[in-house]
Order: C-alpha cells, then structure tokens, then sequence
C-alpha cells in the first residue's frame, strides 16, 4: 500500500473529460476546428468537418454573427445472407459555431465545401466613416 501513488481529487476527476473543457467530440470523433483569416479585403474562413456531406452543412449570417451548424446520422446495418438484420445501430448528433465579425457585405458571402473541409467568404463592406488620421 505504500508504493500506490497518491491520487488527490482533482488528479482523479482529471482522467475524464469534460464536456465544459472543450476537448469533448460530440459526434464520435467530429470536431469544428476554425481558422479565421482577415485582409484588407475580406474575412476567410476554414472550418474543418470531416465525414459531413454538403447538405449536413448549414450557413448563416446574421446581424454580424456568422454561424455554421453541421447535422448527421450515421447508420451501421449488419444483414446476414438471407438479407436479415443482424445488428442496425444508428447514432445522430449537431454540432455548432458562431463567430461575431464586423463590417461584412452579406450579400457577397460565399462558401464552399471540398473534401471535409469549409471554405467561407465574406467580403467587407466599403467603410465611408472610417477615416485614418495623420497625426502632426
């Protein structure tokens, strides 16, 4: 017994993840990893979302809040010979992201999705108020 490592609470509570860490996937493996880029231009962003379809995808903007939603069902079905099920399993899960970005011309939003990845454009609007200041 005294050889055995002490274990503090915490310490035990540690070997299993949270669900309000972050680190959790809620889709058996499928998590939204985002890369938001910004040029003077536009805002880009990348959001990965492997083993979603197309049409799982969903896209809004939406009073400066840009939120993407992916839904699916996944079913494993074991038939015998005779065509029988053996086993059907099915699984479904949501997954969601919303990012507040200013300026943006909504109706030049453009996406795009190719081989698991989430290409989003959105161009920025023409600032007439803002006026850089030299300063003397």
């Amino acid at each position: 017994m005294m050889n055995l490592p002490q274990m503090h609470h915490s310490d035990f509570f540690d070997l299993f993840p949270s669900v309000f860490d972050g680190n959790v996937n809620l889709l058996n493996g499928s998590q939204m990893n985002v890369d938001i880029s910004e040029t003077e231009e536009n805002y880009q962003v990348k959001a990965d979302l492997p083993g979603f379809n197309k049409e799982d995808i969903r896209v809004d903007f939406e009073n400066g809040i840009l939120t993407i939603k992916g839904q699916r069902e996944k079913k494993a079905d074991v038939k015998d010979d005779a065509g029988n099920f053996i086993r059907r399993e099915r699984s479904s899960g949501s997954i969601s992201r919303s990012f507040a970005l200013q300026n943006v011309d909504a109706s030049g939003v453009k996406a795009d999705f190719v081989d698991g990845v989430l290409s989003i454009v959105l161009p920025k609007l023409e600032n007439s108020d803002h006026t850089k200041i030299e300063i003397k």
